[in-house]
């Protein structure tokens, strides 16, 4: 059937095939001069349009090709493509004001990297300019939201490399030390990934576990997953508030009870964090500390 249909417009518009021949094999002034005579009979085909535009930015004709490109646009045709070549054109003629005016119309659409737009030639007088920059740190705010939503900075303060020592001990040479916890962004700043390595005196559910955390932007809070190499697992959920970071989540008992557990990150200075585990078996009445570190940030 889609194969009759392509017959049947062909047959309809024989100067279709022909093209879209010339088309494919970049014979652009026959492309034009096919695609024009096209447009004009069915002016609301978009393809016709933007590859019109296409042939004659090719061809180097940059006043033709603008309202093709326009038209485009208006029949909602490829629109990141048409944009940006709209952009391109502008740029070419030294029309800046005009240029910006569609790259800024290209942003919202996440359809080009910032990578890309770096490397088109015809953009190199807009690189110049003083506005490309704002534009670019658009591009990449939203390519990479991560990076600066408030939110997810909000945990920034537990990255880094940390021994892990007795909150009650105090710091000194002969510390008890319960593990190292290399904490490292990833992911563009959309994760944090722990990293625990146990020491002799702080198994913690395991020699080793790994734990996933971030704001998840359905549920609208913070969440991290922990997994320990001895098989046990934390699925906690919370915020930031009141100076910390303030997680609530559940276990079994091995007669299937609930327990709950609370687990809490208190940011002490630059170079000390505080991390603090919790359990209730009593729906919440009372609450038993369990883990209660001490994190030194390594030199």
């Amino acid at each position: 059937m889609a194969a009759l249909g392509a017959a049947s417009l062909a047959a309809q518009n024989p100067d279709s095939l022909r093209a879209d021949s010339a088309f494919r094999r970049a014979d652009w002034r026959t492309a034009a001069t096919l695609y024009a005579s096209i447009a004009s009979a069915h002016p609301q085909q978009g393809m016709s349009w933007i590859r019109l535009g296409i042939a004659r930015q090719a061809l180097g004709e940059v006043d033709a090709a603008i309202p093709a490109f326009e038209k485009a646009i208006a029949l909602n045709w490829q629109v990141p493509m048409a944009t940006l070549r709209l952009a391109r054109l502008h740029a070419v003629r030294d029309n800046l004001d005009k240029s910006f005016q569609y790259l800024d119309q290209l942003v919202p659409l996440r359809a080009v990297p910032l990578a890309v737009l770096d490397t088109i030639s015809d953009l190199a007088a807009a690189r110049r300019d003083a506005r490309w920059k704002a534009m670019a740190d658009r591009v990449t705010a939203l390519r990479y939201p991560c990076r600066s939503q408030p939110e997810a900075r909000q945990f920034d303060f537990w990255i880094g490399d940390w021994i892990v020592t007795p909150w009650a001990q105090p710091p000194g040479p002969n510390m008890t030390v319960l593990g190292a916890n290399r904490i490292e962004a990833i992911l563009e700043h959309c994760v944090l990934l722990e990293n625990w390595t146990a020491g002799p005196a702080g198994g913690f559910g395991g020699r080793a576990g790994k734990s996933i955390n971030f704001w998840d932007t359905n549920r609208r809070q913070w969440r991290q997953v922990w997994v320990a190499d001895g098989g046990t697992s934390l699925d906690y959920a919370g915020s930031f508030t009141d100076g910390a970071m303030r997680f609530e989540g559940w276990t079994l008992r091995p007669n299937g009870g609930r327990v709950l557990q609370r687990l809490t990150f208190f940011p002490v200075s630059k170079d000390t964090v505080r991390q603090l585990f919790e359990s209730s078996a009593d729906s919440g009445r009372t609450w038993q500390p369990g883990f209660d570190g001490r994190y030194a940030r390594k030199p």
